[in-house]
């Protein structure tokens, strides 16, 4: 009751993420993406791992740093390394497959 009127009074939506760690991105996705992107600023994540305990924010900043690490990662091809270790956002066939389906 009392974390209900404090989410309340905050006046941001709260949306509970149940991430899978073998499928980070996609698990993310499938549940934010009926928020309007505008809104995302608004939204504070209580995050989970599937089958895991976990408490407070150590779980967000996890989540967050999975999130990274599944996005750069190679077998995506959205990112390539270049000269200087830099990477450089390249589509790929991540995102073709993404527009196909829409």
């Amino acid at each position: 009751k009392r974390l209900a009127e404090r989410r309340r009074k905050l006046g941001r939506e709260f949306i509970n993420l149940e991430i899978d760690r073998t499928m980070v991105l996609e698990s993310a996705s499938k549940r934010l993406s009926d928020i309007p992107v505008d809104s995302l600023a608004d939204v504070h994540l209580d995050v989970k791992f599937k089958n895991e305990l976990g408490s407070c924010l150590g779980p967000r900043r996890e989540f967050f740093s999975c999130l990274r690490n599944d996005v750069i990662a190679k077998e995506r091809r959205l990112f390539a390394q270049c000269d200087n270790s830099q990477l450089t956002f390249v589509p790929g066939v991540f995102l073709t497959r993404a527009v196909k389906s829409t």
